[in-house]
């Protein structure tokens, strides 16, 4: 007869919840058309010291429109209310995402080929 196993401790196990929504599949037609890997080619970004790429940026901000339309200033917020990756950044990245960072995404993606970038996609 199996000696009887003690009941776990209370710190052994935590419980932690993460909100997905729809960004599973979301992600997975973001992947599937290789749209980083397209905004990477189009949207370059200059520093590489970034940490977060004009790519990264820009991809949060369609998944934020796809899911919540909360405004630029808010996508930090945004994206901290999902699991970790959901919205392509890893934890490091997703706190040096802000509305600045953002901005400059959207003013390199002013200035590029949109009309090639588009075709491809």
């Amino acid at each position: 007869m199996p000696a009887p196993q003690a009941p776990p401790r209370p710190d052994e196990f935590t419980l932690q919840t993460e909100r997905l929504g729809p960004l599973p599949l979301i992600n997975h037609f973001l992947e599937r058309i290789g749209l980083e890997g397209l905004l990477d080619k189009y949207v370059a970004s200059a520093d590489r010291r970034c940490t977060v790429s004009h790519a990264g940026a820009l991809g949060v901000l369609l998944r934020s429109i796809l899911v919540e339309r909360e405004p630029i200033y808010r996508q930090g917020e945004t994206v901290h209310g999902f699991g970790a990756g959901q919205f392509g950044l890893d934890a490091e990245q997703m706190r040096r995402l802000t509305d600045d960072r953002l901005g400059r995404a959207l003013d390199r993606l002013f200035e590029a080929d949109r009309a090639g970038l588009l075709t491809e996609v």
